[in-house]
């Protein structure tokens, strides 16, 4: 994997992907990617990507962790952030 890129894998079985990648340094690249397809990919500006992380803070917020373990690994998160 690239230095300046995360994969997060995601679905229910971790069977897609969101790749989120530095590109040309003032944009952030935004591609989905399902089993045999790929999603446009989007650029987003400094403010857009703020924008976009404070959204899914608040969604976060707002779901229940469906594990101890999973309560656990969000805390350790939110910890080493602070």
């Amino acid at each position: 994997m690239k230095e300046n890129m995360v994969e997060v894998r995601v679905g229910l079985h971790e069977e897609s992907s969101v790749e989120l990648e530095i590109f040309t340094r003032q944009l952030l690249a935004l591609r989905i990617m399902g089993q045999s397809e790929r999603a446009r990919t989007s650029l987003l500006t400094r403010a857009q990507a703020v924008r976009l992380r404070a959204a899914l803070d608040e969604l976060i917020a707002e779901l229940c962790p469906t594990t101890p373990a999973e309560s656990a690994a969000e805390e350790a998160t939110r910890l080493r952030a602070a």
